[in-house]
């Protein structure tokens, strides 16, 4: 599952590629928007097992982390299914 805001769209016309490719239904993933007032998603951040991966590459900044740790990651999964929940599906 993936959440996305207006940061990702915004990207997404200066790097001018098509807003289709918003469409993840292709690669299984089901995504969900929420408008940047509520939460400005400006990075991206994989959760798995234990794990949350943090990382951003956009104009020139790339940056990445790794943190293996049960609690960070329940904390970020919990965190998630909240955001989930207020994010539309589009």
């Amino acid at each position: 599952r993936d959440i996305y805001s207006d940061s990702y769209i915004e990207g997404k016309k200066s790097a001018k590629q098509k807003i289709d490719s918003l469409d993840f239904k292709s690669h299984n993933i089901i995504s969900r928007y929420i408008p940047s007032k509520i939460l400005d998603i400006s990075h991206q951040m994989d959760i798995y097992n234990d794990v949350v991966s943090i990382y951003h590459w956009y104009d020139g900044e790339v940056f990445g982390v790794e943190i293996y740790n049960e609690k960070v990651a329940s904390m970020q999964k919990q965190l998630f299914e909240i955001v989930w929940k207020m994010a539309e599906k589009r």
